[in-house]
C-alpha cells in the first residue's frame, strides 16, 4: 500500500500512519507464512 494514495483520500496523517501499520504487519505475517512454507518444502524435497 503506498502512503500517497492514502494521502490523495484527504486521510489524516495519525489515521495514515495507523493504517501503514495494520499493513505492514500483515505483509509481514504473510511473509514470515512463506518463509516457513519455503523451509518445509525444502525438507521435503531434499533442497
Amino acid at each position: 500500500m503506498k502512503r500517497e494514495f492514502l494521502e490523495s483520500l484527504g486521510l489524516e496523517k495519525d489515521v495514515i500512519d495507523k493504517i501503514m501499520d495494520l499493513n505492514g504487519n500483515s505483509v509481514e505475517a504473510q511473509k514470515a507464512k512463506v518463509d516457513d512454507f519455503e523451509v518445509r518444502y525444502d525438507e521435503c524435497h531434499g533442497s
